[in-house]
């Protein structure tokens, strides 16, 4: 009897179908802010102005633009932040000054009191000198004009007192008045504190928006386009359809190859399968092998290709 081994093998089934290839990224740089080209970058390279074809490194930078608007716009902000500072240094002043005129406004009327305080014992004094010669008239034992003395110097002690009684009041309310100043003064610190935070913010958006004037690399590739050349006036991007990029860049190191796959084939696709790149014009006699790494999950309306 004749026998034969059954190998177990995978069924591999093939579609074959033309395919564009791209680079892994494409960036399209505009300028955030309008301005007139100034110059691109020396390449380190080849020690002469980006062009087309040179490979950049993200983060290089590759132009500047000619602004003196942003620029006069960031030297006016951190002007202003200098006066804001020096209005919280006046206004700590203020503060300082009104303390102390709070604690003198204290002092005023600690002292009053304490002039009330002899006042009233000179009060009391006077008013005993008084009993005792009220007392001696009646018994004939001073003569009359003591006692009228006497009650003189008592009611100049009760003027006295109402005086030092006045001072205190007055000394309380410029004392009130110096503690309203206090808090005025502390509110101005705050105000003037704030204003400094609003320039410091002022300050960072202009320097962020003359930033924009130097465009830089967001990745690793290389310079596949330059439409424009250095003095050209470059249009700000933003809300400006017209506007032109200053350069192109493309990430080719590792690039997407695109097909659009009929629907019939469409059920046999799984990420991780093997795919293989031949016959390319430009690269005759180079094969180059991948995988599917992902693919739409719908079919397209009008060809019922998958990409």
């Amino acid at each position: 009897v004749s026998t034969i081994t059954v190998p177990r093998i995978d069924i591999v089934k093939s579609v074959e179908m033309p395919g564009t290839v791209d680079g892994f990224a494409t960036a399209a740089l505009y300028s955030k802010v309008g301005g007139y080209l100034q110059e691109f970058a020396t390449h380190p390279e080849t020690g002469k102005p980006i062009d087309i074809g040179d490979r950049v490194t993200k983060g290089q930078v590759l132009a500047r633009l000619s602004s003196p608007e942003l620029q006069d716009s960031v030297t006016q902000k951190e002007a202003l932040i200098d006066q804001a500072n020096a209005d919280v240094a006046q206004a700590a002043a203020g503060v300082e000054q009104s303390k102390a005129e709070v604690a003198g406004a204290q002092a005023g009327v600690d002292q009053a009191r304490t002039e009330l305080a002899e006042k009233d014992a000179q009060l009391r004094f006077r008013s005993v000198e008084l009993k005792r010669y009220e007392e001696l008239v009646k018994g004939n034992s001073v003569r009359r004009e003591l006692l009228e003395q006497s009650q003189f110097q008592y009611e100049s002690a009760q003027s006295a007192r109402q005086t030092v009684e006045a001072r205190i009041r007055t000394a309380q309310a410029e004392f009130a008045a110096s503690q309203a100043g206090l808090v005025k003064a502390q509110a101005d610190q705050r105000s003037a504190e704030s204003r400094v935070k609003v320039a410091e913010a002022d300050a960072d958006y202009a320097r962020t928006m003359l930033n924009y004037a130097t465009i830089t690399a967001p990745f690793d590739g290389y310079v596949t386009e330059r439409p424009i050349d250095p003095g050209s006036f470059v249009q700000s991007a933003a809300s400006n359809s017209a506007a032109m990029p200053v350069l192109t860049i493309t990430q080719t190191d590792v690039v997407r190859v695109f097909l659009e796959v009929p629907m019939s084939d469409v059920q046999w696709l799984d990420r991780g399968d093997k795919a293989v790149l031949d016959r390319l014009t430009a690269l005759p006699g180079e094969t180059f092998s991948g995988t599917i790494t992902r693919f739409s999950a719908s079919l397209k309306r009008e060809s019922r290709l998958l990409r």
